[in-house]
């Protein structure tokens, strides 16, 4: 798995105490920490940024009023 070999290659860079910060979205994040923990780090939490501009892609730009109940993608609302 890409990830697991990813937090491997990390922890050889990775010093004794030292914190590693990552992006990710709401559908990899699962994922991607459950990888840090089987290699051996400890997940200690996330910080969690607010998003309200996933309006879909099936209309227009600016559409929003003409257009209310129409949207082709799931708004996530948060990125860890």
């Amino acid at each position: 798995m890409y990830f697991q070999e990813w937090v491997t290659l990390a922890l050889r860079v990775l010093y004794p105490g030292g914190h590693l910060f990552l992006a990710s979205n709401v559908f990899l994040s699962q994922t991607v920490f459950a990888a840090l923990v089987r290699a051996g780090l400890e997940f200690r939490g996330q910080v969690i940024r607010l998003v309200r501009t996933l309006w879909g892609g099936d209309k227009p730009k600016n559409a929003e009023e003409e257009f209310p109940d129409v949207c082709s993608m799931p708004r996530g609302c948060y990125e860890p």
